[in-house]
């Protein structure tokens, strides 16, 4: 077992263990009589017990908490569904954030690649409030009349931040304010084989003048010792995602509406059990006992601060990852451009996971001009959520004017030439 596989391990049974351990010790000193070392134990155990309510208010465990209490209030609502939890190999998010489904039950679609359509969808919560949006007639975050055309100017691509996490307008919620007609078709957790897969089904509907993937590291690398996969090992596992890669002419027929139907009502079905489920506030009893909002405060402090190795792709899932790539500039006929977005990490790291995202592009077939490196540009503490990894409203706005600046840059361009 590797370091990953243990921490994976770890992560998913921590209650469990760390019971187990604690009433092993407990009853250990009791019947060693070590009174004295059972009272520090017992000490220590309540200090950490203290910082773990204080740190509770942060936790995942306590925005779920938050969402079931939106839910209740606003009738009709749906829980935010993301492709990466339909995903079935099993990492540190556990199995209990994996829904399991059968192409039965939301036929025609094989693999969901956005949430409920026309919903109020409920999101994330960082520095702001907890935030929710109206869901289009596919289910992504986007006004619904924006698809009235065949054709927009922007296509955003990407992962929580194209999908505009934890604020209240998203990169392409800000362009629309400049008069841009720009979709998103960003999800939470989406690498890149989930985006070459949404924007395959698009361009069988639709037509965007220029497409802007964002890539994050987690896309293709990971910090030594976190309990959670690349996003393109989990993804490459996936059968309909890689029969999307690999067969030229397969789609879905996602930006179809009518064939969501079946999958807006089995939306509709976890969300119900979600908001009548009553094990919440037993499981939150447990988690702060067990200590969890301390040991999830510990980790990300190691990852952001003091972790300075990385783990990256397999060659074997190397090669695919180009192949990706390759396939996402084919369809996009080049008029794509892919933005490198820094992480939280990026104030006290050395930048090695950039530098081999940008070898893995030198040995793709992209020009070098379609590479927009943002990751010492926006590598900026007033850009970051503080209680979060996300962007804050400031750094969404600074990289919507970028885009905004690139892309009219490049319709002037285009205009000239002609």
């Amino acid at each position: 077992m590797n370091l990953t596989s243990l921490l994976i391990f770890l992560s998913i049974n921590w209650v469990l263990i760390f019971f187990i351990c604690f009433f092993a010790i407990l009853i250990f000193l009791i019947f060693a009589k070590k009174f004295n070392l059972l009272t520090l134990f017992l000490s220590l155990y309540f200090s950490f017990f203290l910082i773990s309510i204080f740190l509770f208010p942060e936790s995942q465990i306590y925005i779920t908490q938050l969402k079931k209490e939106f839910l209740e209030e606003n009738k009709g609502a749906s829980l935010d569904f993301f492709p990466s939890s339909f995903l079935r190999t099993v990492d540190g998010r556990g199995k209990q954030n994996i829904f399991s489904h059968s192409k039965k039950l939301i036929s025609p679609i094989e693999f969901p690649l956005s949430g409920a359509k026309r919903k109020t969808t409920i999101f994330c919560k960082e520095d702001e409030i907890l935030v929710s949006y109206e869901s289009d007639r596919f289910g992504f975050r986007n006004k619904d009349s924006l698809w009235e055309e065949k054709k927009q100017d922007i296509l955003i691509l990407g992962d929580s931040f194209a999908h505009g996490a934890c604020v209240d307008n998203s990169i392409s919620e800000n362009l629309n304010k400049k008069s841009i007609n720009s979709i998103s078709l960003g999800q939470g957790g989406n690498g890149l084989l989930t985006s070459y897969a949404v924007n395959k089904e698009y361009i069988s509907d639709y037509q965007a003048n220029i497409t802007y993937l964002l890539i994050y590291y987690n896309d293709y690398s990971r910090e030594e010792g976190h309990p959670l996969l690349i996003d393109f090992e989990r993804e490459i596992k996936n059968t309909t995602l890689k029969k999307t890669l690999l067969e030229k002419d397969f789609t879905q027929g996602y930006f179809n509406e009518e064939n969501l139907n079946n999958l807006n009502l089995y939306y509709e079905v976890i969300t119900k059990n979600f908001i009548n489920q009553n094990r919440l506030n037993y499981n939150k009893y447990l988690y702060v006992l067990s200590l969890k909002p301390l040991l999830e405060f510990i980790n990300n402090i190691y990852t952001l601060e003091l972790s300075s190795s990385m783990r990256y792709l397999s060659k074997k899932n190397e090669l695919l990852f180009i192949q990706t790539l390759n396939s996402l500039n084919n369809i996009n006929n080049k008029r794509i451009f892919y933005i490198i977005l820094p992480n939280k990490r990026c104030f006290s790291n050395e930048f090695s996971e950039i530098n081999y995202l940008k070898s893995n592009l030198i040995h793709s077939e992209i020009n070098e001009n379609q590479i927009l490196d943002l990751s010492k540009k926006m590598c900026n503490k007033t850009y970051f959520a503080f209680n979060g990894v996300h962007f804050n409203k400031d750094g969404y706005e600074k990289i919507s004017n970028i885009i905004y600046k690139h892309y009219i840059d490049n319709l002037y361009e285009k205009i000239s030439l002609k």
